[in-house]
């Protein structure tokens, strides 16, 4: 199996051309909120996701084509922590959190649109 493997990339390089198969990364990060805020400190508010998918990429002369699907997913939800019932209203938690990558904006986690003390963003690049 090993030696099919080599023959049929020596073929595709013959050719010009190869295609190659890249690992996919997963990445998840989660979120707390702070040692010294003002209510549930250093509490577990939810996480973030995120996937690299990497297509099969074209290897010709010197050179590589890819076709890279960047995907992640952020989740907030502020509703388990002591004191969401009287606190996260009048508490800055509550607000909308804008989702940046290398300083680009890339969108809004909205605050209590699927629910009170949740914000969700979803973001895929192919879109």
């Amino acid at each position: 199996m090993k030696g099919m493997r080599l023959a049929v990339a020596a073929t595709l390089m013959a050719s010009g051309v190869a295609w190659a198969q890249n690992p996919d990364f997963r990445i998840r990060a989660d979120h707390r909120t702070p040692d010294n805020g003002q209510w549930g400190a250093d509490e577990s508010v939810g996480h973030t996701e995120f996937r690299v998918t990497s297509r099969f990429a074209q290897v010709y002369y010197g050179g590589v084509l890819r076709a890279d699907e960047f995907r992640f997913t952020v989740q907030l939800d502020f509703s388990g922590i002591s004191g969401f019932d009287t606190e996260f209203e009048s508490s800055p938690y509550n607000s909308d959190y804008d989702v940046y990558i290398s300083g680009g904006f890339v969108g809004r986690a909205i605050m209590n649109a699927d629910g009170p003390g949740v914000a969700f963003l979803r973001y895929d690049s192919r879109h």
